[in-house]
């Protein structure tokens, strides 16, 4: 994954996530979240003593454990459609490269919205669970109305999607399946400029 790759991605997530530091937030969201912490002891980390997967070093516990019930929810590869499943494609080491690059307030705002979303299953989302502790099918219920929600919730349903997919496509593994062969500069040697100027007419 390179530098203009990593930039670009993290340009539109900051993109999405401008809703997350607007004043309403902080008196709908927090209180939310707040809500969510009194009425139940689930947190968003994972159970003590699982291990990490190998090649993921900066996504802290919180954000680790959200991704790895995110993925199959977001993007069901492999379950009645032919493509490449998640588990042979390096999703959470390419996650991982981003979150590496992140800002470090665009990855607090980040994760005040994952917060948000992990506890809003119980108020806003009328599960009494929280997003962790639902079933495939309530998770991807819950999505789909984050989806079609308001502002903030679409801007974080946005960030979360795009990380995904950016992270599920990026390897050439998962071109086959849908017929792509690629960059068209590839095979044709031209070079990749990134953000260069336009050309003077």
């Amino acid at each position: 994954m390179d530098k203009h790759e990593i930039d670009r991605t993290i340009s539109n997530i900051a993109r999405d996530l401008v809703p997350l530091g607007r004043r309403r937030f902080l008196r709908t969201g927090v209180a939310a979240a707040a809500a969510g912490a009194v009425l139940t002891q689930t947190g968003c980390s994972p159970a003590p003593g699982k291990p990490r997967p190998t090649g993921v070093s900066i996504m802290n516990d919180v954000e680790l454990s959200m991704f790895e019930r995110l993925v199959p929810v977001i993007l069901p590869a492999g379950v009645e459609n032919d493509l490449i499943p998640v588990s042979r494609v390096p999703v959470l080491e390419n996650l991982d490269k981003v979150f590496e690059h992140f800002p470090t307030k665009l990855r607090n705002d980040f994760a005040t919205g994952l917060k948000l979303f992990h506890y809003g299953s119980i108020v806003l989302g009328l599960h009494l669970k929280t997003f962790l502790s639902l079933d495939d099918e309530a998770a991807l219920a819950y999505c789909r109305r984050w989806e079609s929600g308001n502002d903030i919730q679409r801007g974080l349903m946005g960030a979360i999607k795009q990380l995904i997919f950016m992270s599920y496509w990026r390897e050439p593994v998962t071109w086959g399946p849908i017929g792509y062969e690629g960059p068209f500069t590839v095979p044709n040697g031209v070079p990749r400029l990134g953000n260069q100027p336009r050309p003077a007419t």
